[in-house]
Formats: C-alpha cells, sequence, structure tokens
C-alpha cells in the first residue's frame, strides 16, 4: 500500500499499517488504477461485491467486467482523467462472478505524477432498483389516472342519460297534473324531479372534483354584471332560507366593478358557500356581502357569513379537505358529502381567487372570497362577453341583430330584467340611461328594447319616440316597462307592449315572443339520440310546444331524414352507435343545404376544449344533459332557431 497517500498539514499522520486497515474494511469499493486499464490494488469489497477473486480482477482489464453499453462511456471518462480532470459520480454496471450486473457509482481523481487513478466506487444498485421501482409505479398511477379519467367521462355520460330521462319526463308529468288539477300528483312529481336534481348535483360535484385533481377543468371567462349573479342567487336559496327558517341578508355596494371572470365557477363558488351556510343554521342569519376586493385592483369580494353552528380549529383545518365533515354525528344530522367546500377551493385555484374561513363553535363561520378581475380577452382564455354595455359602449360581444337592450336607470331594476331575459334564452345588453341605449340600439340593433320611462335625462319617451323616428330601428319591438300605467299612451306612441312593474319571468318572456312573432307553421325538428327515453323525452317536450318532431336512433337513420329535406333545426347526441354526431355533423358541413340548418348538441359527455373547439362554428349551442330541462331545453332551441332568423314556436311553460 505504499502508493496510498497520508493526511498531512496539521493532521495525525497515519503509517501504511493503519491505511491499510481502513482500506481492508471500507464497505466502499478502493482502488488505485492506472490509465493503461488495469487495477493495480483493489480492497476486500470488490470480492465481496462483485464475487471475482483479487487475482481475477487484477489480472484482466478492467473493461472486460463493464457492461458492453457502458464500454464507450468508461473509456471516455478514462481519457479525461488521463488529462488530469476529476471524475465525479461517474456510473457503469459490473458483470459478477454469477453473471448479473451491479451499478457503481465512482469518484476518481488522477495523480499526473505516477499516473495512478484513486477511485472509491459505490454499490449503487439498489438505488437503481428503487428508482426504477418508483419510475414503474408513476406510470402505472399515471395509466390508473388515464383510465379513472376515461371510466369518468363515460360514466358521465351513463348516468345523466338516464337522470336526464327521469327529471325531464318528471317535469312534463307534472306539467300534466297541474293541468289536470291533480296537486298530490303533482306534488309527488315534484319530489321525483328534486331527488333527480339532487343525484346529478352530487354526481357533478364528483366528477367536478375529479377534473380538477387531473388538470382537466377549464375555464371560460367573461365579463359580467355582478348584480345579476347576486340576484340569480338570491332566487335560487329562496327555498332554503324557507326550510331553515332563516333570514338572508344582500348587501351589494353601489361601486361594485364589472368582473371578467369564469361565471359558472363563481356562481358555483358563492351557491355552495351559501348553501353550506343555509345547512348549518336553523332559526338565523345567513348574509352576502358584496364590496370592490381590497385585494385586487378592479376585483370584487364577496363575504358568506351566518349565525350557524360554527367550527373549531381542528374542524377549520380540514374544512377544504374533500369528503371531509365534522365529525359522523354531524354528516348523519345535516347530511352532504363534504365534497362542495373542497371543489370552492379548487374553482377559486382556477380563478386566481382568494378564499378565506372563520369560523367558531356556537358563533357561526365567514367565508370570504376575493375575485381578479382580468383585463383583456387573451386573459379570458379566447372567450370575452360583455353583459352591460354602461361599461363597454358599442361592445362587439353582442353581434347585430341577436340581442335584447334593456335600458333602465335603477340599477337593481335593471339587473332583474337581465336575469329574467337571460333565463327565457335571450342575450342581453343593458344600458343605464336613455342616451346611452340609444347609442347601442343604433349600433346593435337589437330585436328587442324594454323601457323604462322615468329616467334623469332623456326620459323613456323620448327615447321611444327616437326608436320610431329612426328609419334602421323603427320595426324594433319596444317593450315599455315602468311603474306609471300609461298604457294608451305608449301604444300611441309605437310601443309594442307596456309591462307594469313589479313583472315576472314568465309575463316577460311570454310578452317578448308575441312581439318577436313565431315559427312559420309546420315548423320541424329532427332528433337524433340512440338512448330511446332520452329520445322521447325531447320529442314530447317539443311536440307539446308546437314541433313536427321526426326521430332518428343513430347517425345513419338521421342521414336518410336528411336526406331526404332540411327540418328547422336538428337535435343531436354525439355518442351513438354506427355514426357518431361527429361523423354526421361532418357530412351535413358537406352540403350547402343542409348546413344552413342551426344545430343543438345534447349530450350528457364532458366536452375537452378540443371537441369544443371541433363542434366550434358548426352547432349552435351545446346543451350538456346534466343541466337539462324543459325550460333548458326550450331556452336552447330559441336561442339557435333565432340566430338564422327563424323564430321558434318553443315557449316557456
Amino acid at each position: 500500500m505504499s502508493d496510498v497517500p497520508t493526511a498531512t498539514d496539521g493532521a495525525t499522520k497515519m503509517d501504511h499499517s493503519e491505511s491499510d486497515v481502513f482500506f481492508a474494511l471500507s464497505l466502499d469499493l478502493l482502488c488505485i488504477a492506472g490509465t493503461d486499464g488495469y487495477f493495480r490494488t483493489i480492497n476486500p469489497a470488490f470480492t465481496e461485491i462483485l464475487g471475482w477473486s483479487m487475482d481475477e480482477l487484477v489480472s484482466r482489464p478492467f473493461l472486460d467486467f463493464v457492461h458492453p453499453d457502458d464500454q464507450a462511456a468508461t473509456l471516455a471518462e478514462v481519457a479525461k482523467l488521463a488529462e488530469g480532470i476529476t471524475t465525479i459520480r461517474f456510473e457503469n454496471r459490473y458483470m459478477t462472478r454469477s453473471g448479473a450486473w451491479r451499478w457503481l457509482a465512482w469518484n476518481t481523481r488522477p495523480d499526473p505524477a505516477t499516473g495512478n487513478l484513486y477511485a472509491v466506487a459505490r454499490d449503487v444498485t439498489p438505488e437503481r432498483e428503487l428508482t426504477r421501482a418508483l419510475q414503474a409505479a408513476k406510470e402505472e398511477a399515471e395509466r390508473a389516472s388515464t383510465m379513472k379519467s376515461q371510466f369518468l367521462a363515460n360514466m358521465s355520460h351513463e348516468l345523466r342519460t338516464p337522470l336526464n330521462a327521469i327529471i325531464g319526463y318528471s317535469e312534463m308529468l307534472a306539467e300534466d297534473a297541474q293541468a289536470g288539477g291533480d296537486q298530490q300528483l303533482e306534488s309527488d312529481l315534484g319530489r321525483v324531479r328534486d331527488a333527480g336534481r339532487h343525484l346529478l348535483d352530487l354526481i357533478n360535484q364528483m366528477l367536478d372534483l375529479s377534473k380538477v385533481e387531473a388538470g382537466r377543468m377549464e375555464t371560460f371567462f367573461e365579463a359580467i354584471e355582478v348584480s345579476s349573479v347576486v340576484e340569480s342567487l338570491r332566487s335560487t336559496v329562496r327555498p332554503l332560507v324557507a326550510a331553515g327558517s332563516n333570514r338572508f341578508e344582500v348587501t351589494v355596494a353601489d361601486d361594485v366593478p364589472i368582473l371578467t371572470t369564469d361565471a359558472a365557477k363563481l356562481r358555483q363558488v358563492l351557491l355552495n358557500l351559501l348553501v353550506n351556510g343555509m345547512k348549518f343554521t336553523h332559526e338565523g342569519e345567513v348574509s352576502l356581502r358584496v364590496e370592490r376586493s381590497p385585494l385586487f385592483d378592479g376585483g370584487v369580494r364577496f363575504v358568506i357569513a351566518d349565525t350557524g353552528i360554527g367550527m373549531d380549529a381542528d374542524e377549520l383545518s380540514r374544512v377544504f379537505e374533500p369528503f371531509a365533515q365534522a365529525d359522523v354525528s354531524t354528516t348523519r344530522r345535516y347530511g352532504g358529502t363534504g365534497l362542495g367546500l373542497s371543489i370552492c377551493a379548487r374553482f377559486c385555484e382556477l380563478l386566481g381567487a382568494s378564499l378565506d374561513v372563520t369560523s367558531a363553535p356556537g358563533e357561526g363561520t365567514t367565508f370570504v372570497v376575493d375575485v381578479p378581475s382580468g383585463t383583456a380577452a387573451e386573459q379570458a382564455g379566447g372567450r370575452l362577453e360583455r353583459t352591460d354595455a354602461s361599461v363597454a359602449p358599442g361592445d362587439e360581444g353582442a353581434e347585430r341583430g341577436e340581442v335584447v337592450l334593456v335600458v333602465d336607470d335603477d340599477r337593481d331594476a335593471r339587473a332583474i330584467l337581465v336575469r329574467m331575459l337571460e333565463m327565457s334564452g335571450h342575450k342581453v345588453v343593458s344600458a343605464a340611461s336613455a342616451e346611452e341605449g340609444l347609442v347601442l340600439a343604433r349600433k346593435l340593433r337589437p330585436q328587442a328594447v324594454t323601457v323604462d320611462l322615468l329616467m334623469p335625462g332623456k326620459d323613456g319617451w323620448q327615447l321611444l319616440q327616437a326608436l320610431k323616428e329612426d328609419p334602421a330601428l323603427s320595426h324594433t319591438a319596444v317593450i315599455i316597462v315602468s311603474m306609471l300605467d300609461e298604457t294608451p299612451l305608449a301604444f300611441s306612441l309605437g310601443a309594442d307592449a307596456f309591462l307594469s312593474k313589479p313583472i315576472d319571468r314568465e309575463t316577460l318572456g311570454g310578452t317578448l315572443d308575441r312581439c318577436l312573432g313565431t315559427a312559420p307553421a309546420n315548423a320541424r325538428a329532427l332528433v337524433v339520440e340512440d338512448d330511446a327515453m332520452a329520445r322521447e323525452m325531447v320529442v314530447r317536450l317539443l311536440t307539446s310546444r308546437g314541433w313536427e318532431v321526426e326521430e332518428a336512433a343513430n347517425g345513419l337513420e338521421a342521414w336518410e331524414v336528411l336526406s331526404a329535406g332540411a327540418p328547422d333545426i336538428l337535435i343531436i347526441d354525439l355518442l351513438m352507435p354506427g355514426m357518431t354526431g361527429f361523423e354526421l355533423l361532418d357530412r351535413i358541413q358537406a352540403n350547402p343545404e343542409l348546413a344552413k340548418v342551426p344545430v343543438v348538441v345534447l349530450t350528457g359527455r364532458d366536452l375537452t376544449g378540443a371537441e369544443r373547439e371541433l363542434l366550434g362554428g358548426r352547432v349552435r349551442e351545446i346543451l350538456e344533459k346534466s343541466a337539462v330541462s324543459g325550460d333548458e331545453i326550450a331556452k336552447t332551441i330559441r336561442r339557435a332557431t333565432r340566430r338564422t332568423g327563424r323564430h321558434s314556436a318553443v315557449e316557456d311553460s
């Protein structure tokens, strides 16, 4: 061991016999080799790990023991050492006497004076095998995740299709029971419908959570008027307020800005938080306060507070975990899956929003949601629309002739009208003054204008007169919506209808439909759906609303019907045997006459962004079965037919 260096520079020197002891006892492989490719000295660890004797190892070039695939890299490393470059963690495989291979990790330092290479190797085979096992496990987990996502995508279709039939049939039968005066049957069918909607909500929550976790949840940003969202929430939670004997207080600050965000996900977050508050509060108060956000410039803060049972520190730490509730007794008493708040947290992440919670047992809970606002279409995922023209006069998001213009100086009244019209399937733009309304009417050429009479500056009478005197707008339907009872004067000045405040959605929707007119007699619809119950439900719905309906069980049957003549509207499912909806659309687009037919997709499938892009431009509307109802189908068909100038005979009932 005369070639082994000894410690100097202040440390106690070891003689050769002491260093030989450490050399022999090392669990690592220690050696001195030469650039000629032979080991000169090796320690016993070589024989213990590789199984070769010392004589065998030093009598043959060490390259003989290196795996063929690693020999070129080993020679390259030796060449670098010969140039005086130290090797740090070079790994190659050495053959054992039994024929197996062991991975060795080398650190080597050359000595240019002697030509010796001083090397330490460590057997890293276990680490390599562990890494390989972890990689295999990761790949298996990714495959399992992919399979789970595919399973859930398929299950969404399989579960939603029968639920669609249950909910749809119960709605139609409830209408029949109501018309026949059978209140008990109507009530029973209402329970069936509500149970179906509850089950559908649970399924959607599971699918939403799965899509977020898999990174498959997409966002669609648009400019929204916050008061419209709040009014929608107020209407939705009203039955829950009554059920818990609670008070529901809503406060919206006057300076709340227009918010650019994913409206559906924001509404879901707020609804989940309000439902949570209603569920855990009895004979108390739940409140929603809306104001400018102190965290985000141009953002909005939503504060949802309740006086319910509250939570302790341990429960607060788990409040956003999936399937987590306070304890078994809480679940047993209040029900629920524990998914609502978890989905809130994940949706807030997608929106870039902040979600905080404070609570104390017996004192209630407060959730604070701060939502930022986007500033450009590219930040809005390529889809930016506006629903309030007072912020962006002349907004290009509303296509000419496709909108209803609401003109009212009262913010709340304007928001209520906007929401009612949107729920009836109309695209709506609003203005806060007669001057602004006239500018928008001339730019957008709306289908109809609702006008309040009492407004500061130019009033509703002057706006009505200006609309009727403008040759480009004289045929636009004008509906006066006012507290004043001036029906004769309004009609004498050219108004098409007069409604006295307050009004309900059915009255407003029916009046607007009459002003806009209906489809020609014998309007035809073709329903293409392989599920017999779902198909029959849609056929009955359309037939009861004045349509002549043909039906097909798949794309091939539909093509035969289409070959005989184009219908006024086509309603198709996407997943069908024989010829899918996608394939049918390809054929339709290739036919100039059929390509003009408005198409509504009714599907239980969770469409990907790529699939939506593929459908874009080829279909008028996409309706998911998770949200289907008689009203929803009616509104969707109205929107689709109106875009092509074919006003639907479908009326909300």
